[in-house]
């Protein structure tokens, strides 16, 4: 299942990589060029993006690729900003399935 990925585009930590399809990679990277192209009109400013791996700690079986984008601006923006970014993964996820791009999410962390 092991996918390449644009690593310009986003951080990849490695825990995340044996998970990825070339569907997922393809998903997280728009999703990252759409964060970069779109943050000023919501007035934000993006710092980072990074992929990243989460388990869940109750069930071990279950697992997320999380699409971490850091922003500098107010909690109300960032979080709006948040909700077009997941509007935005679900229609790539949904034009192109797969078992891995439907782990994909995103969370918005700002400063």
């Amino acid at each position: 299942m092991v996918a390449t990925i644009d690593r310009s585009k986003l951080a990849v930590e490695d825990a995340a990589v044996p998970f990825l399809d070339e569907r997922a990679a393809a998903a997280a990277e728009a999703v990252a060029d759409w964060l970069r192209s779109h943050a000023a009109e919501y007035g934000v400013e993006l710092q980072r993006v990074v992929l990243r791996f989460c388990r869940s700690y109750e069930d071990p079986r279950y697992y997320d690729l999380v699409i971490d984008f850091h922003v500098s601006g107010t909690a109300a923006r960032a979080m709006a900003f948040q909700d077009r970014a997941a509007e935005v993964l679900g229609r790539l996820v949904m034009r192109a399935p797969s078992q891995a791009a439907e782990r994909l999410s995103v969370e918005v962390h700002w400063l």
